[in-house]
């Protein structure tokens, strides 16, 4: 995932490029069985809208990753089109999850939560590695 990458080049110490004027919603896996499982369990036929309710930019989610890891990241602001991608990007990838979100009565983790999740994780195991290493 995209917060495993920027995991991976913070603990690295690189240096992170990354788009200001891309947005998406994004959803943590478990949302998305839940919801999964919540359509079949109800019988909900349609088209639904799987997505965090709040849109964020590469940049805002970067910015929240980096403030609950605690840690200081040198930061290339950029904008998706600098990338060398063989098709076009669009700028907004948001998503209107409302119909999903009311029809199953569920409510998705937030990106700071999920970022929190992630940090206690990588800190837990930098726990374990020091411990390991004694």
């Amino acid at each position: 995932t995209i917060l495993a990458n920027w995991i991976n080049q913070i603990q690295r110490g690189e240096k992170i490029r990354c788009a200001r004027d891309q947005v998406f919603s994004p959803v943590h896996v478990d949302d998305v069985v839940a919801t999964i499982l919540a359509t079949v369990r109800q019988d909900l036929s349609g088209i639904y809208n799987v997505g965090n309710p709040q849109s964020y930019s590469r940049l805002d989610m970067l910015r929240i990753l980096i403030d609950s890891l605690c840690v200081e990241v040198p930061i290339i602001e950029c904008s998706i089109r600098d990338f060398d991608f063989l098709d076009q990007r669009p700028l907004n990838l948001s998503m209107d999850s409302r119909k999903v979100l009311e029809n199953t009565g569920l409510e998705f983790r937030s990106v700071s939560s999920c970022c929190q999740e992630l940090s206690r994780k990588v800190r837990g195991e930098a726990d374990v590695i020091s411990k390991e290493e004694s």
